[in-house]
């Protein structure tokens, strides 16, 4: 019965709509890169709550070798007003030389791991600042980003010390009677701290590559001993993450998965899908997928066991108590007779 009950849950089509935990089974692809903006990931964050200046979306980019984080508020996520922010950060640091993106109207369907990490820091400190003043999160944005910044990461390196050769200096490191002069601007040019501290670059970046190695090796152990990836092929039957309802305000009771979808094309990560009804071929990201399973005509074993069962088995005898009163049991080879206690018991 129980086997009967696993399955017949493992195939209900409503309960795998409601099944969203499928980030843990995704494959992991650790995305290698070699100097800053190299690569640079970017999303939205949103709708939240209004501000008092109308911002509702969070434009957050970061590098994905220093992890530098950006964030852009914005009142609208229109390309338009996206495109701004990624001009904003070419001005400030150069073009990147790729820039990644995660599936949205905006963007292109990509896999954007890094990027969805640090929206959920983002939201949490964010949370943790505004208090009871949901719509102020605008003013505490740029005070996050600071922190994050400063905060050594996996590359055992702070994003402030890898794009600028230096740790951040704060207000109460600086002495309250400090004056700048002439002699102290040339004797703090002969020092050359900030030329020592690129002359260590190469050997800085050697250390961040090896750090993120490290790093990547122990996630993927993790998720190794977690159990093996879904693998698809074509033909397969498959369920979609239902992005818009994860955004969408008052879409709780909607679905988390849309579907099934059949596989009509598998290139590495990115898969697309047809479905039956509309035929419009989607391309989409194995992380957003989990298979789905087709229900069954629902037999109980023990019907399809009492079917089958050889002609052979040995048949029951009743056999009679010695006492009248005394209740009776069925008796075969697989049963015996025990007295115990004025009691009759019957083991196998």
């Amino acid at each position: 019965m129980e086997q009967d009950i696993r399955k017949w849950v493992a195939q209900c089509p409503q309960c795998q709509a409601r099944r969203a935990s499928i980030k843990e089974k995704a494959a992991y692809t650790p995305i290698i890169v070699t100097e800053p903006l190299e690569l640079v990931g970017m999303d939205l964050i949103g709708k939240l709550t209004p501000t008092e200046s109308g911002h509702q979306y969070i434009c957050v980019m970061v590098d994905y070798f220093t992890k530098w984080p950006e964030a852009y508020p914005l009142k609208s996520k229109r390309a338009a007003e996206v495109t701004e922010c990624i001009v904003d950060f070419f001005y400030k640091f150069g073009a990147p030389k790729r820039l990644l993106t995660d599936q949205g109207t905006e963007f292109v369907n990509k896999t954007n791991g890094l990027v969805e990490r640090l929206n959920g820091t983002i939201q949490r400190s964010l949370t943790k600042m505004v208090g009871e003043k949901p719509s102020s999160w605008d003013q505490h944005l740029k005070a996050t980003l600071f922190a994050l910044r400063t905060k050594k990461q996996i590359t055992k390196f702070s994003p402030f010390y890898l794009m600028f050769g230096r740790e951040a200096r704060y207000p109460c490191e600086v002495p309250s009677d400090y004056e700048v002069s002439d002699e102290k601007v040339e004797a703090m040019v002969e020092k050359e701290q900030f030329c020592h501290a690129f002359s260590e670059h190469k050997k800085c970046m050697e250390a961040v590559q090896r750090n993120a190695e490290k790093s990547q090796e122990r996630v993927l152990k993790r998720k190794m001993e977690r159990g093996h990836d879904d693998i698809f092929v074509v033909g397969d039957k498959v369920l979609v993450r239902n992005k818009r309802q994860e955004c969408r305000k008052g879409g709780k009771m909607d679905p988390d998965m849309l579907g099934p979808f059949s596989i009509v094309k598998v290139d590495g990560k990115s898969i697309e899908v047809t479905s039956e009804a509309k035929g419009k071929i989607i391309q989409f990201n194995t992380d957003h997928l989990k298979k789905y399973v087709e229900p069954e005509p629902h037999i109980p074993k023990k019907w399809v066991s009492s079917v089958s069962v050889s002609p052979t088995t040995p048949s029951c005898t009743q056999t009679p108590s010695p006492e009248s009163s005394s209740p009776t049991f069925p008796t075969c080879s697989k049963y015996v007779p025990i007295q115990c206690s004025d009691k009759l018991f019957q083991t196998s």
